[in-house]
C-alpha cells in the first residue's frame, strides 16, 4: 500500500507567545526541521525563528504540506520525469553541475509507470532532501524537473517547481507543445552558435548574459535573455531555462552525436589527419562508430551517459579501441591518448551535394597527439581531394578556437544559472516563496562567481584535453571574449578561403588534365576555347578573384560533356568514364568553393544567418 504524501508540519504549544509575535513581525520566518523526515506521514515539530513574513498564527500549530503533484502531458508525445535529485545540495556547495550534467533519477507516477503517454496524467511524489551549506540535511522544497522523451531524453519542458506556501501544495503541471517546441527551437540556437560562435548574434548573446548577471531577480534575468531571442524570427519565444536543459543535454549526453540525420541512433564518423608532406587528401586514420546496443533500456537509463551505445575507433590497421563519452567530448578513459570534441560545423565545408541541413556533427581534437578531425563522410567520397596540408591544419585549427569560443559563452551560461538557481532556492528553501533580500541577491552574486571559477578551470581542462598546440584560452572576461572572437573571426576567414582556394586550384588542375587527354584525340575549337577559360581561371585566382575564377572553371565544367561527345566514338570508354567522374568532382569542389567564400567573407565579419536545421530525436 502507498504511504501518505503528506507531511504534518507541528509547532509546539510553547511557541504560541513567538508565532503571535512573528505574525506581527516584518522579518522572514526561516525554519529548521528538529525530526528526521524518513517517514512522510509523521508530525515534524519546527522551530520558528524571526524573520519576514512569518505566516502562522497561534492558532496555526500544524500544516500539512501535500508532497502530490500532478502532471498532464500535454505535448504530443510520450514523456519521463526526470529529477535532479541533488539539484538544492549542488546549489548549497556552489557546484557546477547543472541541467542533463546533475545526477538523475526518473520519477514513476503514483500509478506505477515511469512513461507518461501523450493525453494521460498521473501524480508524482515530491519528498526529497537537500543538503545545506552546513552540511545539514533538509527538507526540500524546489525541484529541478527535465520532462524529456523517454530514449532519447531530449528535453520537453523544464519545470522548476516550487512548493505554494499559500496553499503547501505543488501547482499542478501541463506539459504543453509550446514547450516542446522551445526544445526543438533551442538545439537550432545551440547549432548555431557552435557553428559560429564568433556570430554577431552569438556575440550579442554573450553580451546579454554578461548584462543580465548584473539583475538581482530571477524574473528579470529571464526577461533579459527572453528579450534577446525574441530579437530573430527563428528564436521568437524562446526562453533561458530551455536553452540551458538542451545545451545541457548535449554534452551530458552521447545522443545527438551518435544520431543519423534520420533521427535515429547509429552514426559512423570518418577521422582525418593532415595530408602528407607535399601532398593533397586528408589522410585517413580509421572510423568511429556509435552504435546502439541490442539490450539497451526502453526508456533510457539517465544514469547512461553513453544513451545505450557501444563507441568504438577502429583504426585503418584494423585494430579497435572502446570510447566513452564524457562532458560533450569521446574519450578513451583516463590515459588522454583520444580526446575529440564533439561540436557542429557548416556541412557545406566539406560536401557540395545539396542537403536538407545546413550544419552535422563532427569530432575534433587529438588521436594519439595526432591532430584529427573526424566527420560522417567516407574516404571514398574523395572529399579532400583537393586540400592542401596547410588548409587541413588551418581549419582544424579554427574548429578549435570556436571551441575555445563557444565555451566561453557556456561559462557565462553556467554563472547566470548558478545565480538564478541560488535566488530560486532560497526564496523555495529558505523564505518560504519569499523574494531574496539585499543579502541573499549577494550570496547569489558571490555562488555565481565560485561556480564561475570551477567550470573555468574544468572548461580549460577540456580544451587543453584536445588542443595539441596548447594556444587555445578560455576568455573568462568581456575584454578577453571581445579580443577572442576579433582573432578567430580572422582565423576562420583565412580558413574558409584556403578551403574555397584549394578546391578550385585542384579542380582548375583537374580540368586541364582531361583537356589535355582529349586534346591527343583532336584538338578541336572547343577545347581550344576551353582551354583559354581555363587560362581565365587560373589568372583569376592567381589575383585573388575567386568568383572570377571559379565562373570560369564553372564554363570549363559545362564544356567538357559536349567535347566527348562532339568527338564521339573516339574517345574510348576509360577516357569517356574518367571524364565524367572528373567532372563530378570539379562541380563538387566548385559548389564547395562557393560556400567556403561566403563563409570567408561571413565569419571575418561576424554576419553569418541564422539557420534553421530540423534534426530532433525521432521516438
Amino acid at each position: 500500500m502507498r504511504r501518505s504524501a503528506n507531511y504534518l508540519l507541528s509547532t509546539k504549544g510553547r511557541d504560541a507567545a513567538l508565532l503571535e509575535g512573528l505574525s506581527r513581525g516584518s522579518a522572514h520566518t526561516r525554519r529548521e526541521r528538529c525530526l528526521d523526515d524518513d517517514t512522510p506521514s509523521r508530525a515534524i515539530p519546527w522551530r520558528i525563528r524571526a524573520g519576514p513574513g512569518a505566516r502562522f498564527s497561534p492558532e496555526e500549530t500544524t500544516m500539512t504540506i501535500n508532497t502530490d503533484c500532478k502532471i498532464t502531458n500535454s505535448s504530443g508525445k510520450s514523456v519521463v520525469v526526470l529529477n535532479a535529485a541533488n539539484s538544492s545540495t549542488n546549489v548549497a556547495k556552489n557546484s557546477p553541475q547543472q541541467g542533463f550534467l546533475q545526477g538523475l533519477k526518473a520519477l514513476p507516477g503514483q500509478s506505477g509507470g515511469v512513461v507518461l503517454a501523450d493525453g494521460a496524467s498521473d501524480t508524482f511524489t515530491l519528498n526529497g532532501t537537500y543538503v545545506d551549506a552546513q552540511g545539514d540535511t533538509k527538507t526540500a522544497y524546489i525541484y529541478d524537473l527535465l520532462i524529456s522523451q523517454p530514449d532519447s531524453l531530449f528535453p520537453v519542458m523544464a519545470v522548476g517547481e516550487s512548493l505554494n506556501f499559500d496553499s503547501l501544495s505543488y501547482p499542478a503541471i501541463t506539459v504543453t507543445a509550446d514547450a516542446a517546441a522551445n526544445m526543438a527551437k533551442a538545439m537550432n540556437f545551440c547549432q548555431n552558435i557552435m557553428t559560429s560562435p564568433t556570430s554577431k548574434m552569438a556575440v550579442a548573446f554573450q553580451s546579454a548574459m554578461s548584462d543580465a548577471l548584473k539583475l538581482t531577480s530571477v524574473a528579470a534575468i529571464d526577461k533579459a535573455v527572453a528579450d534577446f531571442f525574441d530579437q530573430y524570427d527563428s528564436f521568437k519565444g524562446l526562453d533561458f531555462a530551455s536553452y540551458v536543459a538542451v545545451s545541457t543535454w548535449l554534452r551530458g549526453f552521447a545522443y545527438r552525436w551518435g544520431m543519423g540525420d534520420d533521427g535515429k541512433l547509429g552514426q559512423t564518423y570518418y577521422v582525418y589527419s593532415a595530408p602528407a608532406a607535399g601532398k593533397t587528401g586528408a589522410t585517413a586514420e580509421g572510423k568511429i562508430v556509435f552504435a546502439k546496443k541490442a539490450d539497451a533500456a526502453s526508456p533510457a537509463d539517465p544514469t547512461d551517459r553513453q544513451s545505450g551505445m557501444t563507441i568504438t575507433l577502429t583504426a585503418t590497421g584494423g585494430s579497435t579501441t572502446a570510447l566513452t563519452f564524457a562532458d560533450g567530448q569521446v574519450v578513451d578513459g583516463d590515459g588522454g591518448a583520444i580526446a575529440l570534441n564533439c561540436s557542429f560545423g557548416y556541412k557545406g565545408t566539406f560536401t557540395g551535394q545539396q542537403t536538407d541541413t545546413t550544419a552535422w556533427v563532427m569530432l575534433t581534437g587529438k588521436i594519439l597527439d595526432k591532430p584529427v578531425i573526424a566527420i560522417p563522410l567516407a574516404p571514398e567520397s574523395d572529399w579532400s581531394k583537393f586540400w592542401s596540408g596547410l588548409t587541413f591544419e588551418k581549419l582544424l585549427t579554427y574548429f578549435l578556437q570556436a571551441m575555445g569560443v563557444w565555451m566561453a559563452l557556456d561559462f557565462l551560461k553556467q554563472k547566470l544559472t548558478a545565480k538564478e538557481k541560488k535566488l530560486n532556492d532560497d526564496r523555495a528553501n529558505e523564505n518560504e516563496g519569499a523574494d531574496p533580500d539585499a543579502q541573499q541577491v549577494s550570496d547569489a552574486d558571490e555562488a555565481s562567481s565560485e561556480v564561475g571559477d570551477a567550470v573555468a578551470s574544468g572548461d580549460q581542462d577540456l580544451i587543453d584535453s584536445v588542443d595539441t598546440s596548447g594556444q587555445v584560452k578560455l576568455s573568462v572576461t568581456d575584454d578577453d571574449f571581445s579580443k577572442s572572437v576579433s582573432d578567430v573571426r580572422t582565423d576562420g576567414s583565412d580558413a574558409y578561403q584556403g578551403v574555397a582556394e584549394d578546391n578550385v586550384s585542384g579542380a582548375i588542375d583537374s580540368a586541364g588534365a582531361q583537356l589535355n587527354d582529349l586534346a591527343q584525340i583532336e584538338v578541336t575549337p572547343d577545347i581550344q576555347e576551353a582551354e583559354g577559360d581555363l587560362v581565365d581561371a587560373k589568372q583569376s585566382l592567381q589575383s585573388g578573384d575567386l568568383e572570377a575564377a571559379n565562373k570560369s572553371l564553372g564554363d570549363v565544367n559545362k564544356a567538357l560533356p559536349d567535347i566527348v561527345e562532339n568527338l564521339g566514338d573516339q574517345v574510348g570508354a576509360d577516357l569517356r568514364a574518367q571524364v565524367e567522374d572528373a567532372v563530378q568532382a570539379q562541380e563538387e569542389a566548385s559548389d564547395i568553393a562557393e560556400e567556403s567564400s561566403e563563409n570567408a567573407d561571413d565569419a571575418g565579419s561576424g554576419e553569418e544567418e541564422p539557420f534553421e536545421d530540423d534534426v530532433l530525436p525521432i521516438e
